[in-house]
């Protein structure tokens, strides 16, 4: 997108779609009902960033003894998470 313009115009709207039903079938990867507990290991170096932003308020590290650091937390599965 390069830019935006507002226009005078009433939006077109199809009858047959509703934006909340689209994205609660897993559309955009946005939403979904399911949760799931995710434990993942990382180097230090590459999971020390979630330290900062994390993946859930409960998540959860436990520095191992191989000097990996595994995540734990509860997250909402989606598209989004599995591409990451």
């Amino acid at each position: 997108m390069r830019s935006t313009a507002l226009l005078d115009e009433e939006a077109r709207q199809r009858k047959d779609f509703s934006l909340e039903s689209y994205i609660a079938a897993g559309n955009f990867g946005l939403v979904r009902e399911t949760s799931i507990n995710l434990v993942s290991r990382f180097s230090h170096a590459a999971g020390e960033h979630l330290w900062d932003t994390p993946l859930a308020k409960d998540q959860e590290f436990t520095e191992m003894a191989d000097g990996h650091l595994e995540v734990r937390a509860t997250v909402v599965e989606n598209l989004q998470l599995r591409w990451w």
